[in-house]
């Protein structure tokens, strides 16, 4: 059965459905993604004034967020660690950096799909729209975490690297494993409700997990491994290397963190769209 979706507003080009074709369904979904990027701006747009709306402050609190917890971070822990971490106010807020747009993007992206899921089900969607609009949020978020980050460093009178201008890359591996990890739990909640509320659990977990507010090496030996394991680490560790200690990672890390995130964004991208040859959304 093929079916002509007529050509609206929000579509740059109408949109041919084929429930009987099952080549190429990967490819698919990006170029009706693609189609469907009108909507998807005004999803971002709408997202960002739902978040803010009750706020006299607006997005500015996407300013200031940051730069409160890394003050009072930085009260909590600079005694502790003011011999091993030079700089420690900038090393949090790289960390915290990276930590948010993980965190939240992911967990608004799987909030999203299962709220979305019943319109889905109705209406005629590329079914990963709802996360895309999420990741876009995450990212204009993350931009303007990086311009509290920038105060940060004038304020303390750190150093600006040129490794700065690598920084395209390292955000691009966070955005190819968020969006990896966002596909594969939404599929799964969907399904299992409880999935969502038991992630929102273990990321609070997580981040204890994860080397932002103390050093690597201070972790006991016999724990070491849990961190290693920890896949954020790896990537926060990349923003950290070009923001805050102005080295370029070695290319086998950024080799291993770019395999890593591509398998498991084709695994979360496979198990989302898996029954889209028969026009069923999340049912």
């Amino acid at each position: 059965m093929k079916v002509h979706e007529p050509r609206a507003e929000l579509l740059a080009e109408p949109i041919v459905y084929d429930s009987g074709d099952r080549r190429m369904w990967l490819l698919r979904e990006v170029r009706e993604l693609f189609a469907y990027r009108s909507l998807i701006r005004l999803l971002v747009i709408s997202q960002l004034k739902q978040r803010y709306r009750r706020s006299t402050l607006g997005i500015a609190w996407a300013l200031i967020g940051p730069l409160i917890n890394t003050l009072v971070l930085s009260i909590a822990f600079t005694a502790l660690f003011r011999g091993s971490i030079a700089q420690y106010p900038v090393y949090v807020l790289v960390g915290l950096v990276a930590w948010n747009f993980f965190s939240q993007t992911s967990i608004h992206g799987i909030d999203a799909a299962v709220s979305g899921s019943g319109l889905l089900q109705r209406v005629y969607l590329p079914r990963s729209v709802f996360i895309i609009a999420a990741l876009g949020g995450g990212l204009t978020n993350l931009l303007l975490t990086l311009i509290a980050l920038l105060v940060v460093i004038l304020a303390t009178g750190a150093p600006l690297y040129a490794t700065w201008l690598l920084l395209p890359f390292a955000v691009a591996l966070l955005v190819i494993f968020t969006l990896g990890i966002t596909l594969l739990l939404s599929a799964l909640a969907v399904f299992v409700g409880d999935i969502a509320h038991m992630y929102q659990l273990l990321i609070q977990a997580l981040f204890f997990l994860t080397p932002i507010v103390y050093p690597r090496d201070i972790v006991p030996q016999q724990f070491s491994w849990i961190v290693q394991l920890n896949p954020v680490t790896e990537l926060i560790d990349i923003f950290r290397a070009l923001l805050h200690r102005g080295e370029v990672p070695a290319p086998g890390i950024w080799l291993t963190t770019l395999s890593l995130s591509l398998v498991v964004l084709l695994v979360g991208y496979t198990l989302f769209t898996w029954r889209s040859d028969e026009g069923v959304y999340f049912q």
